[in-house]
């Protein structure tokens, strides 16, 4: 019987392992990151079944990619700009073919309670005019403030994600944010 190796202690180890197409190495890797590339995933896409789609995607080209991997990057941030790009490909042929949203960070924002019919109708209207702004935000501005809400990642982590500085991050967060208050403040002023 094989033990699992400390791959927590040493990526190198896992990287050499997975390039070797051991088994117990992608088991680890499915196990450990298979949550956070869903929930990126989901993320960015807003559709659970179109997020398990792509999450599988992203371990197969992890598989079949990894003698490519140069360690450039960690690891991780590898995996998460594959799954991003991913995320990103497909929200792009959706969107051609119906007005997808980021429901789940105006949900998160605004959330639903026990709240009356009228009130819950209101919030609705309210979520859906959110997604229209968010959709309305240029793609990056997007990916900084969907990766910002998802599982709270730090600045410094979704720099490495998205491949720019920490200020750049910061950047587009803000501008994201001074973005929306103004899509919102035109909708509510009409």
């Amino acid at each position: 019987m094989r033990i699992e190796p400390h791959y927590h202690q040493n990526t190198n180890t896992l990287v050499e392992d997975l390039k070797k197409g051991l088994p117990c190495a992608y088991n680890f890797l499915m196990k450990n990151y298979e949550t956070q590339i869903g929930n990126l995933c989901l993320g960015v896409l807003n559709n659970q079944h179109e997020a398990e789609d792509i999450t599988q995607d992203t371990f197969v080209e992890i598989y079949r990619s990894i003698h490519k991997f140069r360690g450039d990057a960690n690891l991780k941030t590898w995996m998460y700009r594959i799954a991003m790009n991913k995320s990103l490909n497909r929200l792009k042929k959706l969107n051609k073919k119906r007005n997808l949203s980021l429901s789940h960070i105006s949900s998160d924002i605004l959330g639903f309670g026990g709240r009356s019919a009228q009130e819950r109708m209101e919030e609705a209207d309210t979520q859906k005019v959110m997604r229209l702004a968010l959709e309305a935000l240029p793609v990056r501005q997007r990916e900084a403030i969907v990766l910002k809400r998802l599982d709270d990642y730090t600045q410094e982590e979704i720099a490495e994600f998205m491949d720019c500085s920490e200020k750049a991050v910061e950047s587009l967060i803000q501008r994201a944010k001074q973005n929306l208050k103004k899509l919102l403040q035109t909708y509510y002023e009409e």
